[in-house]
C-alpha cells in the first residue's frame, strides 16, 4: 500500500491509498485483460463514488476476460514464480545427489 497525492475534480489535492503489487508478483506479460469479476468491482466502485462518467464509460468498454475463460500461463509468469521454479529444480537436483549417494 502506498500513498499518492491526487487531484479531485474540484482541483483539491488529497492523499489516496493505492495498492501496488510487489515487483516480484507482477506478471511479465503486458496488456493482459483483467478478469471480469475484478473489472466489475472497479466499475461498481466508480459508480458508487460518482466518478467522472467518461472514466466509467472507459471502464465499461475495457477488454476483459470472460467468467468462463481460464487464465493462461502468462497470468502466472512472475519473477517470484520463476524463483520458485528455480528453487524446485535445485531441490530436486540436491535430492538426486543425496539419493544416488545412498546407492553407492
Amino acid at each position: 500500500l502506498i500513498y499518492l497525492p491526487v487531484s479531485t475534480y474540484e482541483g483539491e489535492m488529497i492523499e489516496c491509498a493505492v495498492f501496488q503489487s510487489s515487483p516480484f508478483n507482477r506478471v511479465r506479460a503486458h496488456n493482459l485483460p483483467p478478469r471480469t469479476r475484478y473489472l466489475n468491482k472497479l466499475i461498481d466502485g466508480a459508480r458508487e463514488f460518482d466518478l467522472d462518467p467518461t472514466y466509467q464509460d472507459w471502464l465499461q468498454g475495457h477488454p476483459r476476460m470472460s467468467l468462463e475463460e481460464r487464465m493462461g500461463a502468462e497470468y502466472y509468469d512472475t519473477p517470484s514464480s520463476r524463483a520458485v521454479d528455480q528453487i524446485g529444480i535445485v531441490l530436486v537436483g540436491a535430492f538426486l545427489v543425496w539419493f544416488l549417494s545412498k546407492l553407492v
